[in-house]
């Protein structure tokens, strides 16, 4: 975590995140309100230390109740599913975040492992994103038997193959850690076969933004 991220980026993670999981917030009387919530969460990430580590669902929790965010959910009547759900997206989220911050300069260029263009700069897509590691390795998890080498493999991908893994997951982490761990796996997603196949046909002319946000 780090306060280098651009400040529109953490907004609009943080934007996303409460409107798709606090659906009881009040639509009425309460906007300032709930700009105060946002702001306040948005001032709390960019003031997180970076320290290598992704942030888990429980990290985000305390930190929000060191705060003070917690009470203002509470004072909201919103109820505790909602606010947990708030926090495994804003810890998914942050942790992509984190990841592109990670990757630093872009990979010498190459071919990406999803539409084979050449001459793209790659991107290291995490097959079991970091927020998952403790739930895989040491929680409930296990069951699904993945070994600390399987959730550090990533695979080398264009940043539009990148961003569109992560949007059509919507940050299911789990569900993209369980279910899309290889190449052949993340193409048997229909919906990003029909993406891959259309963005094969685009010309390579010129490299894409080095930080464009996949959290977009």
């Amino acid at each position: 975590m780090s306060t280098e991220w651009d400040e529109s980026s953490v907004g609009a993670l943080v934007s996303a995140a409460v409107s798709a999981s606090l659906i009881s917030l009040p639509l009425d009387g309460a906007k300032i309100e709930i700009d105060c919530l946002q702001e306040s969460i948005i001032a709390e990430i960019l003031d997180w230390n970076s320290d290598g580590e992704a942030p888990s669902t429980e990290k985000v929790g305390e930190a929000m109740e060191e705060s003070g965010v917690t009470e203002m959910l509470r004072d909201l009547d919103i109820p505790i599913d909602e606010i947990t759900d708030l926090w495994e997206k804003l810890s998914a989220g942050v942790t992509e975040l984190l990841e592109e911050e990670e990757e630093g300069e872009d990979l010498q260029d190459g071919e990406c492992e999803l539409c084979e263009r050449d001459g793209l700069p790659l991107t290291l897509h995490h097959v079991v994103p970091k927020t998952t590691h403790d739930y895989y390795l040491s929680g409930a998890g296990r069951k699904f038997g993945l070994t600390k080498e399987e959730c550090f493999e990533t695979i080398p991908i264009c940043r539009p193959c990148h961003n569109a893994v992560h949007r059509l997951f919507n940050r299911d982490h789990r569900k993209l850690a369980e279910n899309a761990r290889t190449r052949e796996t993340l193409m048997a997603v229909p919906e990003l076969a029909k993406f891959v196949a259309w963005v094969r046909k685009k010309k390579v002319t010129e490299r894409p933004a080095k930080h464009m946000n996949h959290c977009r």
